[in-house]
């Protein structure tokens, strides 16, 4: 449903919620742990503090319990994801040289993984994982706009950062797939756009760092080239992206362009530790 409280303030919020048991195929057979118990929603709220702001709120949450037992419906494993977020847009009337986004971000995943199976085997009927992945984050940035004659210039410059935490464990004393660990990472960024007539020259460069560190059990020596036993991460780089880019447009809404630039990626936590098999 949705609320005009005033021209001001306006909530917009949804819910559903669905429950099954284990289905049977085309040939009556019961499918184990296919039944679910989902429930699901949103909130958004969307302020206008003056006549050059604007102010968004917003919510959204999961939860979901999985892995039903055909006769007791019992569930087993359950995921819960919350995200948060809160954007700011400022641009004063007649000042082209603040137009201010400001964002912030929360979001968190948990798994409870119950007796965790590998090609449908059980592995340890008693042995319950815990996965919680937390990520914050912030960004900020302003284009400033310059007449140049004939020409225009806008500058868009900011940074951001987050943070991700990773926390599992494990009945047994084992960490999972995924061992705990954290990432910081952060970036900061300019870019010019010079326009004249037909034309635009776009010059960019962004600066990106990150450390990583986390620790955990490798148990064969598996894919990697560490070997068995426990291990600790700690690494950390940082690097510089450029772009430039040189567009034409003969007649809308025709545009041709060339550009050329290079990226530079943070490795995610899921993607960098691992340990088992």
């Amino acid at each position: 449903g949705e609320v005009r409280v005033s021209p001001q303030l306006d909530v917009m919020g949804a819910f559903s919620a669905r429950s099954s048991g284990n289905y049977e195929d085309g040939a009556g057979n019961t499918i184990a742990n296919s039944g679910q118990h989902l429930q699901s929603g949103l909130v958004k709220v969307d302020i206008v503090p003056g006549s050059d702001q604007t102010l968004q709120l917003g919510g959204v949450f999961y939860h979901n319990t999985f892995g039903t037992d055909a006769e007791e419906l019992t569930l087993d494993d359950s995921v819960e994801a919350t995200t948060a977020t809160a954007q700011y847009h400022w641009t004063p009337k007649g000042n082209p040289w603040i137009d201010l986004d400001a964002e912030g971000s929360y979001t968190g995943t948990r798994l409870v993984d119950l007796s965790p199976s590998f090609f449908g085997i059980t592995l340890a009927p008693t042995d319950t994982t815990h996965y919680d992945l937390q990520t914050t984050g912030i960004e900020v940035d302003n284009t400033s706009r310059i007449g140049l004659g004939a020409a225009s210039l806008a500058l868009n410059y900011g940074a951001e950062y987050y943070h991700d935490e990773e926390t599992t464990t494990d009945e047994t004393g084992d960490a999972g797939a995924t061992p705990s660990g954290h990432r910081d990472a952060a970036s900061g960024f300019t870019q010019a756009t010079l326009g004249w007539n037909i034309v635009q020259l776009i010059g960019a460069v962004r600066y990106d760092t990150y450390s990583l560190d986390g620790l955990g059990v490798n148990e064969t020596g598996g894919v990697t080239n560490l070997p068995a036993g426990p291990y600790s991460i700690d690494k950390s780089a940082g690097a510089a992206s450029p772009k430039v880019t040189l567009a034409v447009t003969p007649f809308t809404p025709w545009m041709l362009y060339a550009t050329y630039g290079l990226g530079f990626r943070p490795p995610a936590l899921t993607e960098t530790l691992m340990e088992g098999e």
